[in-house]
């Protein structure tokens, strides 16, 4: 309803093409003398251009005011006084504790100083916002404590100009805090890894596909220097026209880590002062996330004292060796003097029984003087072939009793063992002593028969079979109490081997031995 004050609508309609047109109506009385209205004059103004500019104005500011109010970003802008002109949420709730509620509600503009209780603070605040007043952007990372927490914040200043001119400062801070300590811990970590790289004799170095170094540790560079006079540089090849007559071979080496393998040998090199160096290489692949190699760490350990005190002690070994074998030999030889004695000894002995009692004890002498022969045949002094052994023994008694091969037969079924020398040579007596029994006894009257040796080792048991067909020793003989030496010797040595002796004479004679290995 018109009342004859001016009035101003808006107005909007459909135009033809279907779009919203905008009116400003302004309406204006028009009076007479009387001062009564007798018209009214209407004024219509298009006003759609300016509704769509005030529309995107509107999305605009909702658009800047989510970006201002959005993630954990401290955002304020202050003027010439420096005052606040504006600031967001995170802003208003880190500082709110320090400024009063009465002057945070004022319409009137407080000073960003307020914010702030320290002198020195202050100060370094106020040369920040002169120095970007004066046009200069500026970055820097700010450290506060917050309930006792240190908070790091990386703060953005820039110049506002209007019309070629700073009338303000915007300020955006951002919480780096987990990003420092991540920074401080990888620094940490890299501190650690530099003080082992550093450590130690050890050379250490990486290379690029391109054989370039990446990085290496001081030893690394001085042991160039003293092999080839130079100092390596990073990014820089380690080859050199000094190093020309190494290049395949470390071709070789380094084509091997790059296709993915730890690779590990020994380099000797003569230094310039005439010094001999022994290192012990190591290369290792260096892999990305991939799986692809893209580098290789190369580690070098100087052996060369390890390698001299080896050699010595390789040569001390062989000096050893040496010396057990002329022992062995010297005891061979001397045992076969005795045996020799003997036989000379027996040509002179006209009595049977006596005879064979030299003869016996020959014998007995040979089976441990075949023991020391093994032995200094053999590059192990720790233990004897036995079954090579017995064959030897066995064959060398039916050859010294000078028995027809042919009537009586010799069978060896022998597991292969090898035995120390303290079990060997009461083993060998024992076999000696049984098969030389058989030989004299078991056959009388030129008969035929079989004479046996069976070796069996199980697991750590050694059974030892020793017999023949023959007529067999009469029941009446006792093997724990007989008048015979050479029976009481078998008892003996068994006992010295901590073994059992069993006598079968169902067939024959057999005597079962068994001890631990």
């Amino acid at each position: 309803m018109f009342f004859g004050n001016s009035l101003k609508l808006e107005k909007q309609q459909i135009s033809p093409d279907g779009n919203i047109i905008y009116n400003e109506i302004f309406l204006n009385p028009i009076r007479n003398a009387n001062n009564e209205i007798v018209e009214v004059a209407c004024l219509a103004h298009d006003i759609t251009e300016n509704k769509r500019f005030e529309k995107q104005i509107i999305e605009q500011s909702a658009k800047l005011k989510a970006i201002f109010e959005s993630g954990d970003h401290l955002i304020w802008t202050v003027n010439k006084k420096l005052e606040l002109t504006s600031y967001n949420k995170n802003y208003l709730n880190l500082v709110k504790n320090h400024v009063s509620k009465q002057k945070l509600n004022e319409n009137k503009l407080i000073s960003v100083l307020d914010t702030i209780q320290s002198k020195v603070k202050k100060a370094f605040w106020i040369d920040k916002y002169k120095l970007v007043l004066q046009g200069k952007p500026h970055v820097f990372v700010h450290k506060s404590t917050i309930e006792n927490a240190d908070v790091y914040r990386e703060v953005y200043l820039y110049p506002i100009f209007l019309n070629n001119e700073v009338v303000e400062v915007s300020v955006i801070a951002q919480n780096i805090t987990e990003r420092i300590e991540n920074e401080n811990k990888i620094l940490e970590q890299s501190a650690k890894l530099k003080a082992i790289f550093e450590s130690g004799d050890q050379l250490m170095w990486t290379i690029s596909k391109d054989l370039k170094l990446s990085s290496f540790n001081q030893n690394y560079a001085n042991s160039v220097f003293d092999l080839y006079g130079y100092y390596p540089e990073i990014g820089k090849s380690m080859r050199s026209n000094k190093t020309t007559e190494y290049h395949s071979v470390w071709d070789e080496k380094y084509d091997l880590a790059f296709q993915g393998k730890q690779v590990e040998f020994i380099s000797e090199r003569t230094q310039r002062s005439g010094k001999k160096i022994i290192r012990q290489i190591l290369l290792y692949p260096i892999k990305d996330t991939n799986n692809n190699v893209i580098e290789i760490s190369g580690i070098g350990f100087d052996i060369t004292e390890n390698k001299i005190n080896e050699e010595k002690i390789t040569q001390s070994l062989r000096e050893k060796d040496v010396l057990l074998k002329e022992v062995h030999h010297r005891v061979k030889n001397n045992m076969q003097v005795i045996s020799s004695i003997l036989n000379l000894q027996s040509s002179y002995v006209r009595d049977t029984y006596a005879l064979n009692l030299l003869k016996e004890c020959q014998n007995r002498i040979k089976s441990m003087a075949f023991i020391h022969e093994s032995l200094y045949q053999t590059k192990n002094f720790e233990s004897v072939n036995f079954s090579e052994y017995v064959t030897t023994l066995s064959k060398n008694l039916v050859h010294t009793y000078s028995i027809n091969t042919k009537k009586i037969k010799l069978i060896l079924t022998l597991d292969k063992l090898m035995l120390s020398l303290d079990a060997s040579i009461p083993c060998g007596l024992i076999i000696n002593e049984i098969i030389s029994n058989s030989l004299k006894y078991a056959f009388p009257d030129n008969r035929d028969g079989i004479i046996f040796v069976t070796l069996r080792v199980d697991k750590n048991k050694v059974k030892i079979e020793v017999g023949d067909n023959g007529i067999g020793i009469p029941e009446n003989v006792d093997i724990k109490n007989t008048q015979t030496l050479g029976l009481q010797l078998v008892d003996t040595l068994v006992e010295q081997l901590s073994g059992t002796l069993k006598l079968n004479r169902s067939k024959g004679t057999i005597f079962s031995i068994e001890f631990n290995k």
